[in-house]
Protein backbone atom coordinates (compact mmCIF):
# COMPACT_ATOMS: atom_id res chain seq x y z
CA UNK A 1 0.00 0.00 0.00
CA UNK A 2 2.96 2.50 0.91
CA UNK A 3 4.45 1.64 -2.57
CA UNK A 4 1.22 2.08 -4.65
CA UNK A 5 0.52 5.73 -2.50
CA UNK A 6 -2.48 3.69 -0.90
CA UNK A 7 -3.49 5.24 2.46
CA UNK A 8 -4.86 3.42 5.06
CA UNK A 9 -8.10 4.89 5.64
CA UNK A 10 -11.56 3.02 6.49
CA UNK A 11 -12.24 2.13 2.95
CA UNK A 12 -8.78 0.80 2.24
CA UNK A 13 -8.82 -1.29 5.52
CA UNK A 14 -12.74 -2.74 4.50
CA UNK A 15 -10.75 -4.53 1.74
CA UNK A 16 -9.10 -6.67 3.51
CA UNK A 17 -12.47 -7.17 5.95
CA UNK A 18 -13.53 -8.19 2.55
CA UNK A 19 -11.38 -10.73 1.45
CA UNK A 20 -10.72 -12.47 5.10
CA UNK A 21 -13.33 -14.96 4.36
CA UNK A 22 -11.01 -15.97 0.95
CA UNK A 23 -7.99 -15.34 2.49
CA UNK A 24 -8.52 -17.96 5.27
CA UNK A 25 -10.45 -20.24 2.64
CA UNK A 26 -6.99 -20.91 0.36
CA UNK A 27 -4.94 -22.08 3.29
CA UNK A 28 -8.37 -24.11 5.13
CA UNK A 29 -8.39 -25.90 1.25
CA UNK A 30 -4.32 -26.53 1.41
CA UNK A 31 -4.28 -27.81 4.79
CA UNK A 32 -7.23 -30.12 4.09
CA UNK A 33 -5.79 -31.47 1.09
CA UNK A 34 -2.78 -32.41 2.71
CA UNK A 35 -3.96 -33.93 6.16
CA UNK A 36 -6.39 -35.97 4.10
CA UNK A 37 -3.29 -37.33 1.19
CA UNK A 38 -1.38 -37.63 4.94
CA UNK A 39 -3.98 -40.19 6.54
CA UNK A 40 -4.56 -41.88 3.15
CA UNK A 41 -0.91 -42.60 2.77
CA UNK A 42 0.68 -45.65 3.83
CA UNK A 43 3.46 -45.19 7.20
CA UNK A 44 6.19 -46.62 4.82
CA UNK A 45 5.64 -43.32 2.09
CA UNK A 46 7.53 -40.42 1.80
CA UNK A 47 5.80 -37.49 3.53
CA UNK A 48 7.92 -34.74 1.84
CA UNK A 49 6.08 -35.98 -1.86
CA UNK A 50 2.37 -36.80 -0.38
CA UNK A 51 2.99 -33.19 0.79
CA UNK A 52 4.06 -31.93 -2.40
CA UNK A 53 1.08 -33.96 -4.60
CA UNK A 54 -1.54 -32.85 -2.07
CA UNK A 55 -0.80 -29.29 -3.13
CA UNK A 56 -0.08 -29.68 -6.31
CA UNK A 57 -3.77 -31.28 -6.56
CA UNK A 58 -5.13 -28.27 -5.91
CA UNK A 59 -2.90 -25.24 -6.59
CA UNK A 60 -4.13 -24.63 -10.02
CA UNK A 61 -7.67 -24.25 -8.54
CA UNK A 62 -6.87 -22.25 -5.70
CA UNK A 63 -4.81 -20.30 -7.80
CA UNK A 64 -7.93 -19.92 -10.15
CA UNK A 65 -10.55 -18.92 -7.38
CA UNK A 66 -7.98 -15.85 -6.19
CA UNK A 67 -7.37 -15.28 -10.12
CA UNK A 68 -10.92 -14.60 -10.99
CA UNK A 69 -11.82 -12.43 -7.82
CA UNK A 70 -9.26 -10.42 -8.81
CA UNK A 71 -10.07 -9.94 -12.51
CA UNK A 72 -13.95 -9.01 -11.53
CA UNK A 73 -11.86 -5.74 -9.55
CA UNK A 74 -10.66 -5.02 -12.93
CA UNK A 75 -13.47 -2.20 -13.56
CA UNK A 76 -12.85 -0.46 -10.24
CA UNK A 77 -9.45 0.36 -11.21
CA UNK A 78 -10.54 1.97 -14.22
CA UNK A 79 -13.23 4.91 -11.91
CA UNK A 80 -12.67 8.41 -12.07
CA UNK A 81 -14.39 11.43 -10.19
CA UNK A 82 -15.48 10.76 -6.53
CA UNK A 83 -16.35 6.62 -7.17
CA UNK A 84 -12.51 6.19 -8.16
CA UNK A 85 -11.09 8.25 -4.94
CA UNK A 86 -13.93 6.39 -2.80
CA UNK A 87 -13.69 2.90 -4.18
CA UNK A 88 -10.06 2.64 -5.04
CA UNK A 89 -7.91 1.81 -2.20
CA UNK A 90 -10.52 -1.13 -1.53
CA UNK A 91 -9.72 -2.59 -4.77
CA UNK A 92 -6.17 -2.19 -3.92
CA UNK A 93 -6.19 -3.47 -0.44
CA UNK A 94 -7.99 -6.65 -1.56
CA UNK A 95 -6.16 -7.51 -4.64
CA UNK A 96 -2.77 -7.32 -2.20
CA UNK A 97 -4.38 -9.16 0.48
CA UNK A 98 -5.66 -12.13 -2.06
CA UNK A 99 -2.23 -12.56 -3.36
CA UNK A 100 -0.17 -12.48 -0.13
CA UNK A 101 -3.27 -15.12 0.49
CA UNK A 102 -1.85 -17.16 -2.41
CA UNK A 103 1.52 -16.57 -1.82
CA UNK A 104 0.62 -18.11 1.65
CA UNK A 105 -1.45 -20.29 0.84
CA UNK A 106 0.89 -22.51 -2.50
CA UNK A 107 4.44 -21.34 -0.90
CA UNK A 108 4.65 -21.23 3.05
CA UNK A 109 1.89 -23.57 4.12
CA UNK A 110 3.32 -26.87 2.06
CA UNK A 111 6.95 -26.51 4.11
CA UNK A 112 4.95 -25.83 7.19
CA UNK A 113 3.15 -28.75 7.10
CA UNK A 114 6.72 -30.97 6.18
CA UNK A 115 7.69 -29.39 9.53
CA UNK A 116 4.48 -29.82 11.76
CA UNK A 117 2.04 -32.56 9.87
CA UNK A 118 3.09 -36.56 10.48
CA UNK A 119 1.78 -39.75 8.82
CA UNK A 120 -0.62 -41.07 10.78
CA UNK A 121 -4.10 -43.06 10.66
CA UNK A 122 -7.27 -42.45 11.74
CA UNK A 123 -10.46 -44.11 13.15
CA UNK A 124 -12.65 -44.40 9.96
CA UNK A 125 -16.06 -44.70 11.96
CA UNK A 126 -16.61 -42.14 15.06
CA UNK A 127 -19.67 -42.74 17.62
CA UNK A 128 -22.95 -41.08 17.18
CA UNK A 129 -22.51 -39.28 20.65
CA UNK A 130 -19.27 -38.02 19.34
CA UNK A 131 -21.42 -36.81 16.44
CA UNK A 132 -23.83 -35.10 18.18
CA UNK A 133 -21.52 -33.31 20.70
CA UNK A 134 -19.10 -31.92 17.89
CA UNK A 135 -22.87 -30.02 16.41
CA UNK A 136 -23.73 -28.80 19.92
CA UNK A 137 -21.12 -25.48 20.02
CA UNK A 138 -22.41 -24.97 16.18
CA UNK A 139 -25.96 -24.65 17.22
CA UNK A 140 -25.20 -22.84 19.84
CA UNK A 141 -23.09 -19.63 18.26
CA UNK A 142 -26.47 -20.11 15.78
CA UNK A 143 -28.57 -19.24 18.70
CA UNK A 144 -26.15 -16.93 19.84
CA UNK A 145 -25.89 -14.86 16.30
CA UNK A 146 -29.70 -15.04 16.25
CA UNK A 147 -30.13 -13.25 19.38
CA UNK A 148 -27.75 -10.49 18.44
CA UNK A 149 -29.14 -9.89 15.46
CA UNK A 150 -32.79 -9.68 16.79
CA UNK A 151 -31.59 -7.23 18.97
CA UNK A 152 -29.24 -4.93 17.03
CA UNK A 153 -30.53 -5.49 13.51
CA UNK A 154 -34.36 -5.40 14.31
CA UNK A 155 -35.21 -6.53 10.80
CA UNK A 156 -38.44 -6.36 10.65
CA UNK A 157 -38.59 -2.53 12.39
CA UNK A 158 -38.44 -1.51 16.27
CA UNK A 159 -42.37 -1.35 15.82
CA UNK A 160 -42.77 -5.10 15.53
CA UNK A 161 -41.15 -6.20 18.73
CA UNK A 162 -38.99 -7.96 19.54
CA UNK A 163 -40.35 -11.45 19.64
CA UNK A 164 -40.97 -11.09 15.85
CA UNK A 165 -38.30 -9.86 15.14
CA UNK A 166 -36.36 -13.07 16.65
CA UNK A 167 -38.51 -15.35 15.03
CA UNK A 168 -37.92 -13.82 11.65
CA UNK A 169 -33.96 -14.29 12.10
CA UNK A 170 -34.55 -17.59 13.20
CA UNK A 171 -35.99 -18.67 10.22
CA UNK A 172 -33.67 -16.95 8.53
CA UNK A 173 -30.98 -18.92 10.04
CA UNK A 174 -32.53 -21.96 10.19
CA UNK A 175 -33.22 -21.63 6.26
CA UNK A 176 -29.99 -20.98 5.42
CA UNK A 177 -28.69 -24.28 7.45
CA UNK A 178 -31.25 -26.34 5.54
CA UNK A 179 -30.68 -24.98 2.49
CA UNK A 180 -26.76 -25.80 3.02
CA UNK A 181 -27.81 -29.42 4.31
CA UNK A 182 -29.40 -29.48 1.15
CA UNK A 183 -27.12 -28.66 -1.24
CA UNK A 184 -25.02 -31.23 0.80
CA UNK A 185 -26.86 -34.00 0.41
CA UNK A 186 -28.00 -33.07 -3.59
CA UNK A 187 -24.22 -31.92 -4.69
CA UNK A 188 -22.53 -35.56 -5.67
CA UNK A 189 -25.48 -36.41 -8.13
CA UNK A 190 -25.76 -33.10 -9.58
CA UNK A 191 -22.05 -33.12 -10.24
CA UNK A 192 -22.34 -36.32 -11.77
CA UNK A 193 -25.27 -35.27 -14.36
CA UNK A 194 -23.00 -31.95 -14.91
CA UNK A 195 -20.18 -34.74 -15.50
CA UNK A 196 -22.24 -36.84 -17.39
CA UNK A 197 -24.04 -34.24 -19.39
CA UNK A 198 -20.98 -31.32 -20.20
CA UNK A 199 -22.19 -29.50 -23.27
CA UNK A 200 -25.61 -29.45 -22.06
CA UNK A 201 -24.32 -27.80 -18.63
CA UNK A 202 -22.22 -25.10 -20.12
CA UNK A 203 -25.49 -23.91 -21.89
CA UNK A 204 -26.30 -23.06 -18.63
CA UNK A 205 -23.14 -20.23 -18.25
CA UNK A 206 -23.61 -19.07 -21.37
CA UNK A 207 -27.38 -18.35 -21.04
CA UNK A 208 -26.50 -16.02 -17.78
CA UNK A 209 -23.39 -14.61 -19.94
CA UNK A 210 -25.81 -13.77 -22.56
CA UNK A 211 -28.40 -12.22 -20.02
CA UNK A 212 -25.98 -10.49 -18.01
CA UNK A 213 -24.79 -8.96 -21.28
CA UNK A 214 -28.48 -7.61 -22.16
CA UNK A 215 -29.08 -6.22 -18.89
CA UNK A 216 -25.57 -4.74 -18.23
CA UNK A 217 -26.59 -2.33 -21.27
CA UNK A 218 -29.59 -1.46 -19.23
CA UNK A 219 -28.20 -0.57 -16.05
CA UNK A 220 -27.49 2.95 -15.35
CA UNK A 221 -24.51 5.08 -14.39
CA UNK A 222 -24.44 5.89 -11.17
CA UNK A 223 -22.45 4.13 -9.08
CA UNK A 224 -22.25 6.31 -6.00
CA UNK A 225 -24.93 4.55 -3.31
CA UNK A 226 -27.62 7.21 -2.18
CA UNK A 227 -26.89 8.53 1.18
CA UNK A 228 -29.15 9.81 4.15
CA UNK A 229 -27.12 12.79 5.92
CA UNK A 230 -30.19 13.33 7.96
CA UNK A 231 -31.28 16.87 6.43
CA UNK A 232 -32.29 18.71 3.01
CA UNK A 233 -31.10 21.72 0.79
CA UNK A 234 -33.63 23.22 -0.41
CA UNK A 235 -32.71 25.98 -3.26
CA UNK A 236 -35.46 27.71 -5.07
CA UNK A 237 -34.94 30.65 -6.92
CA UNK A 238 -36.62 33.68 -7.53
CA UNK A 239 -37.16 36.41 -10.49
CA UNK A 240 -33.45 38.10 -10.95
CA UNK A 241 -35.27 41.86 -10.83
CA UNK A 242 -36.08 40.86 -6.94
CA UNK A 243 -35.28 43.52 -4.61
CA UNK A 244 -33.11 42.90 -1.47
CA UNK A 245 -36.18 43.46 0.91
CA UNK A 246 -38.87 41.29 -1.84
CA UNK A 247 -35.91 38.59 -1.15
CA UNK A 248 -35.97 38.34 2.15
CA UNK A 249 -39.94 38.47 2.37
CA UNK A 250 -39.76 35.07 0.57
CA UNK A 251 -36.64 34.02 2.26
CA UNK A 252 -39.03 34.56 5.79
CA UNK A 253 -41.97 32.76 4.12
CA UNK A 254 -40.37 29.77 3.19
CA UNK A 255 -38.71 29.41 6.39
CA UNK A 256 -41.91 29.51 8.27
CA UNK A 257 -44.00 26.95 5.49
CA UNK A 258 -41.36 24.14 5.86
CA UNK A 259 -40.91 25.08 9.55
CA UNK A 260 -44.70 24.03 9.79
CA UNK A 261 -43.64 20.43 8.26
CA UNK A 262 -44.07 18.25 11.63
CA UNK A 263 -41.35 16.05 10.59
CA UNK A 264 -38.98 19.12 10.27
CA UNK A 265 -36.88 19.62 13.35
CA UNK A 266 -34.57 23.37 12.17
CA UNK A 267 -34.91 25.28 9.41
CA UNK A 268 -32.08 27.64 8.09
CA UNK A 269 -32.17 29.93 5.38
CA UNK A 270 -29.87 32.16 3.85
CA UNK A 271 -29.85 34.41 0.04
CA UNK A 272 -26.69 35.66 -1.54
CA UNK A 273 -23.19 35.01 -1.47
CA UNK A 274 -19.85 35.42 1.17
CA UNK A 275 -17.00 37.45 0.42
CA UNK A 276 -15.08 35.50 -1.96
CA UNK A 277 -15.10 35.41 -5.98
CA UNK A 278 -15.69 31.67 -5.95
CA UNK A 279 -19.60 32.09 -4.62
CA UNK A 280 -21.26 34.02 -7.47
CA UNK A 281 -24.80 33.30 -5.94
CA UNK A 282 -27.38 36.59 -6.91
CA UNK A 283 -29.80 37.18 -3.91
CA UNK A 284 -32.47 35.78 -6.34
CA UNK A 285 -31.31 32.48 -5.52
CA UNK A 286 -31.47 30.64 -1.89
CA UNK A 287 -29.83 28.25 0.31
CA UNK A 288 -32.67 26.65 3.41
CA UNK A 289 -30.90 23.63 4.79
CA UNK A 290 -34.04 21.69 6.67
CA UNK A 291 -32.88 18.75 9.10
CA UNK A 292 -35.64 16.40 9.64
CA UNK A 293 -36.41 14.39 12.93
CA UNK A 294 -35.37 10.60 12.90
CA UNK A 295 -38.28 8.29 12.55
CA UNK A 296 -38.17 6.88 16.06
CA UNK A 297 -37.82 9.23 19.31
CA UNK A 298 -34.49 8.04 20.87
CA UNK A 299 -32.65 8.78 24.53
CA UNK A 300 -29.15 10.82 25.12
CA UNK A 301 -27.60 7.13 24.69
CA UNK A 302 -29.60 6.27 21.30
CA UNK A 303 -31.85 3.52 22.99
CA UNK A 304 -35.07 3.85 21.35
CA UNK A 305 -38.07 5.02 23.73
CA UNK A 306 -41.67 3.08 23.83
CA UNK A 307 -44.88 4.39 24.20
CA UNK A 308 -47.56 3.21 26.86
CA UNK A 309 -48.26 0.93 24.53
CA UNK A 310 -44.97 -0.55 24.50
CA UNK A 311 -43.85 0.58 20.91
CA UNK A 312 -40.73 2.74 19.86
CA UNK A 313 -42.40 6.21 19.35
CA UNK A 314 -42.70 7.28 16.18
CA UNK A 315 -42.09 11.09 15.83
CA UNK A 316 -43.15 10.68 11.54
CA UNK A 317 -46.71 10.98 10.89
CA UNK A 318 -48.43 7.67 10.20
CA UNK A 319 -48.69 8.43 5.99
CA UNK A 320 -45.46 9.53 6.18
CA UNK A 321 -42.73 6.25 5.61
CA UNK A 322 -39.55 7.56 3.91
CA UNK A 323 -37.06 10.76 3.61
CA UNK A 324 -39.48 11.04 -0.05
CA UNK A 325 -42.43 11.62 1.91
CA UNK A 326 -41.24 14.16 3.73
CA UNK A 327 -39.81 16.26 0.70
CA UNK A 328 -42.71 15.78 -0.84
CA UNK A 329 -44.41 17.15 1.65
CA UNK A 330 -41.76 20.51 1.99
CA UNK A 331 -42.16 20.42 -1.67
CA UNK A 332 -46.14 20.85 -1.58
CA UNK A 333 -45.90 23.59 1.29
CA UNK A 334 -42.94 25.51 -0.02
CA UNK A 335 -44.91 26.90 -3.28
CA UNK A 336 -44.88 30.09 -3.20
CA UNK A 337 -46.14 32.73 -6.39
CA UNK A 338 -42.88 33.89 -8.50
CA UNK A 339 -40.04 31.24 -7.03
CA UNK A 340 -39.13 28.02 -8.31
CA UNK A 341 -39.12 24.80 -7.28
CA UNK A 342 -35.94 22.71 -6.85
CA UNK A 343 -35.12 19.37 -6.96
CA UNK A 344 -34.41 16.70 -3.81
CA UNK A 345 -30.52 17.81 -2.72
CA UNK A 346 -28.63 17.09 0.55
CA UNK A 347 -26.05 19.08 1.59
CA UNK A 348 -22.63 17.33 1.78
CA UNK A 349 -23.84 15.87 -2.19
CA UNK A 350 -24.95 18.92 -3.07
CA UNK A 351 -21.20 20.35 -2.67
CA UNK A 352 -19.47 17.46 -4.44
CA UNK A 353 -22.19 18.06 -7.28
CA UNK A 354 -21.40 22.02 -7.22
CA UNK A 355 -17.55 21.30 -7.84
CA UNK A 356 -17.84 18.87 -10.54
CA UNK A 357 -20.51 19.99 -12.96
CA UNK A 358 -21.05 23.34 -11.74
CA UNK A 359 -24.62 23.42 -10.89
CA UNK A 360 -27.17 22.71 -8.25
CA UNK A 361 -28.85 20.07 -9.86
CA UNK A 362 -28.06 16.45 -9.80
CA UNK A 363 -29.05 16.11 -13.63
CA UNK A 364 -28.88 19.86 -15.83
CA UNK A 365 -28.16 21.27 -19.62
CA UNK A 366 -25.24 23.38 -19.91
CA UNK A 367 -25.91 26.15 -23.04
CA UNK A 368 -23.56 28.31 -24.43
CA UNK A 369 -24.22 30.50 -27.32
CA UNK A 370 -23.29 34.08 -28.81
CA UNK A 371 -25.72 36.24 -27.18
CA UNK A 372 -27.63 36.10 -23.51
CA UNK A 373 -30.99 36.21 -25.56
CA UNK A 374 -30.42 33.05 -27.34
CA UNK A 375 -29.06 31.30 -24.77
CA UNK A 376 -32.68 32.12 -22.77
CA UNK A 377 -34.53 31.61 -25.27
CA UNK A 378 -33.21 27.76 -26.11
CA UNK A 379 -32.99 27.39 -22.03
CA UNK A 380 -36.95 28.39 -22.03
CA UNK A 381 -37.51 25.80 -24.79
CA UNK A 382 -35.25 23.13 -23.49
CA UNK A 383 -37.18 23.89 -20.37
CA UNK A 384 -40.66 23.31 -21.88
CA UNK A 385 -39.90 19.82 -23.74
CA UNK A 386 -38.00 18.59 -20.64
CA UNK A 387 -41.09 18.86 -18.90
CA UNK A 388 -43.06 16.52 -21.08
CA UNK A 389 -40.61 13.80 -20.47
CA UNK A 390 -43.00 11.14 -18.09
CA UNK A 391 -40.17 10.23 -15.87
CA UNK A 392 -38.62 13.65 -15.45
CA UNK A 393 -40.25 15.88 -12.60
CA UNK A 394 -41.88 18.69 -14.37
CA UNK A 395 -41.86 20.99 -11.18
CA UNK A 396 -38.21 20.52 -10.70
CA UNK A 397 -37.08 21.49 -14.39
CA UNK A 398 -36.08 25.41 -14.18
CA UNK A 399 -34.10 27.26 -16.60
CA UNK A 400 -32.09 29.92 -14.72
CA UNK A 401 -33.44 33.76 -16.52
CA UNK A 402 -30.71 35.59 -16.86
CA UNK A 403 -31.81 38.22 -18.77
CA UNK A 404 -34.79 40.68 -18.58
CA UNK A 405 -33.96 42.22 -15.23
CA UNK A 406 -35.54 45.67 -15.04
CA UNK A 407 -33.25 48.99 -15.05
CA UNK A 408 -34.18 52.68 -13.80
CA UNK A 409 -32.70 55.30 -16.20
CA UNK A 410 -32.81 58.70 -14.84
CA UNK A 411 -32.48 61.38 -17.70
CA UNK A 412 -31.54 64.71 -16.33
CA UNK A 413 -33.96 67.48 -18.02
CA UNK A 414 -31.18 70.29 -19.06
CA UNK A 415 -33.73 72.75 -19.54
CA UNK A 416 -35.38 72.44 -16.35
CA UNK A 417 -31.98 72.31 -14.45
CA UNK A 418 -31.01 75.71 -16.09
CA UNK A 419 -34.07 77.27 -14.61
CA UNK A 420 -32.69 76.38 -11.10
CA UNK A 421 -29.39 77.80 -11.95
CA UNK A 422 -27.92 73.35 -11.71
CA UNK A 423 -25.21 71.79 -13.17
CA UNK A 424 -26.20 68.46 -14.66
CA UNK A 425 -22.60 67.03 -12.62
CA UNK A 426 -24.27 67.99 -9.21
CA UNK A 427 -27.67 66.84 -9.78
CA UNK A 428 -25.56 63.49 -10.50
CA UNK A 429 -23.22 63.47 -7.72
CA UNK A 430 -26.65 63.83 -5.58
CA UNK A 431 -28.40 61.02 -7.31
CA UNK A 432 -24.97 58.94 -6.94
CA UNK A 433 -24.60 59.42 -3.34
CA UNK A 434 -28.65 59.44 -2.09
CA UNK A 435 -28.78 56.10 -3.99
CA UNK A 436 -25.66 54.06 -4.48
CA UNK A 437 -23.89 55.78 -1.30
CA UNK A 438 -20.19 57.28 -1.08
CA UNK A 439 -17.63 55.96 1.16
CA UNK A 440 -16.36 58.80 3.26
CA UNK A 441 -14.19 56.84 5.65
CA UNK A 442 -12.55 53.91 6.52
CA UNK A 443 -13.19 51.66 10.22
CA UNK A 444 -10.71 49.33 11.09
CA UNK A 445 -11.91 45.97 13.56
CA UNK A 446 -9.02 44.30 13.88
CA UNK A 447 -7.16 43.26 10.38
CA UNK A 448 -10.60 43.53 8.93
CA UNK A 449 -11.61 47.16 6.97
CA UNK A 450 -14.98 48.23 6.79
CA UNK A 451 -15.57 51.38 4.10
CA UNK A 452 -18.21 53.67 6.21
CA UNK A 453 -21.11 54.84 2.87
CA UNK A 454 -23.25 57.45 3.45
CA UNK A 455 -26.84 57.21 1.04
CA UNK A 456 -30.47 57.76 1.96
CA UNK A 457 -32.28 55.26 4.62
CA UNK A 458 -33.24 52.24 2.51
CA UNK A 459 -37.09 53.11 2.78
CA UNK A 460 -36.73 56.66 1.20
CA UNK A 461 -34.76 54.76 -2.06
CA UNK A 462 -36.62 51.22 -1.85
CA UNK A 463 -39.40 52.40 -4.55
CA UNK A 464 -39.41 54.70 -7.43
CA UNK A 465 -42.07 56.98 -6.31
CA UNK A 466 -39.88 57.63 -3.42
CA UNK A 467 -36.85 58.44 -6.13
CA UNK A 468 -38.82 61.23 -7.09
CA UNK A 469 -38.75 62.51 -3.79
CA UNK A 470 -34.88 63.10 -3.52
CA UNK A 471 -33.97 66.82 -3.08
CA UNK A 472 -31.38 68.47 -4.95
CA UNK A 473 -29.76 71.45 -3.41
CA UNK A 474 -30.11 74.76 -5.73
CA UNK A 475 -28.84 78.37 -5.48
CA UNK A 476 -29.86 80.17 -2.82
CA UNK A 477 -30.86 77.05 -0.33
CA UNK A 478 -33.74 75.79 -1.93
CA UNK A 479 -34.44 72.25 -2.30
CA UNK A 480 -36.04 70.75 -5.29
CA UNK A 481 -37.21 67.41 -5.98
CA UNK A 482 -35.79 65.37 -8.17
CA UNK A 483 -38.95 64.20 -10.22
CA UNK A 484 -38.96 68.49 -11.02
CA UNK A 485 -35.40 67.78 -12.56
CA UNK A 486 -35.47 64.57 -14.37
Amino acid sequence: MKFFGVDANIVALSGIAIAIGTMVDMGIVVCENILKHLDQAPPQANRLQVIYDAASEVGSAVFTAVATTVISFLPVFVMIGSEGKLFKPLAFTKTFALIASVIVALAVIPPAAYLIFRIRTRAKNSSGLRKVLSSVPNLLIAILVGLLLSGHWLPLGPEKGLLRNLIFVAVMIGGILVLIKVFQLIYTPILRWCLAHKILFLCVPIVLVIFGTVAWQGLGEEFMPPLDEGSFLYMPTTMPHASMGECLDVLAKLDLAIGSVPEVDQVVGKLGRVESPLDPAPISMFEIVVNYKSEYLTDKAGNLILDPRGLPSRQWRDHIRSTDDIWNEISRVAQIPGTTSAPKLQPIKTRLIMLQSGMRAPMGVKIKGSDLETIERVGLEIERLLKEVPSVKADTVNADRIVAKPYLEIVVDRQAAARYGLQVRRIQNVIEIAIGGRPITTTVQGRERYPVRVRYHRELRDRIETLGQILVPAVGGAQIPLSQLA
